[in-house]
């Protein structure tokens, strides 16, 4: 709820933009809607297979025919990153008052499909760890993905326009996997 608030604060009621906070295994809504968007790869947050078929029937169920659904999720292009163990870094200016290091490595358990982050924060000016932990994320083949939003009644396909758009996208888009979706 802070996120809404603060763009609630910044944007206001911009032309029409509302922001709703729910649970999506279980929203249901009178409304229609012209588009959707789920993004930052919040689709593979949802490790159980029902609970991920429940919220995508209730994210594309207010779509008008035609509208544009668009999804951000974890491909099984992320898997040799994960075989590798390979730490991603990144120089944060500013974490609790000081300059820091985010080291992020992932594994992958094959038998649940789930990948594991784990999170590293330093100090940049030290070798101490100063915050540990991690999160989960299932990894989901084109193919698995594409049958879900299937039995939802929509039909997606690749969108590739992330990778007309972005340099990183362009570079990395068979390891991605962002689709678009309209029903």
């Amino acid at each position: 709820a802070p996120t809404v608030e603060l763009g609630r604060t910044r944007y206001g009621n911009a032309r029409g933009v509302s922001f709703e906070v729910a649970d999506l295994c279980e929203w249901a809504t009178a409304e229609t809607f012209d588009a959707a968007f789920l993004g930052g790869n919040s689709y593979a947050d949802i490790t159980d297979h029902n609970q991920l078929v429940a919220m995508t029937r209730c994210m594309v169920a207010p779509l008008r025919p035609g509208a544009p659904f668009v999804v951000d999720y974890i491909s099984e292009g992320y898997l040799d990153r994960c075989a590798l163990e390979r730490t991603s870094t990144w120089h944060v200016p500013n974490f609790r008052g000081a300059p820091a290091v985010d080291e992020r490595t992932p594994s992958f358990d094959r038998t649940t499909g789930i990948m594991t982050i784990r999170i590293v924060l330093r100090r940049s000016t030290e070798q101490a760890i100063f915050w540990e932990g991690g999160y989960q994320k299932l990894v989901l083949p084109d193919t698995v993905v594409r049958t879900i939003f299937a039995e939802a009644g929509v039909t997606i396909e690749p969108c590739g326009l992330a990778t007309k758009l972005s340099p990183y996208h362009a570079a990395n888009a068979a390891t991605l996997g962002m689709l678009g979706a309209s029903t």
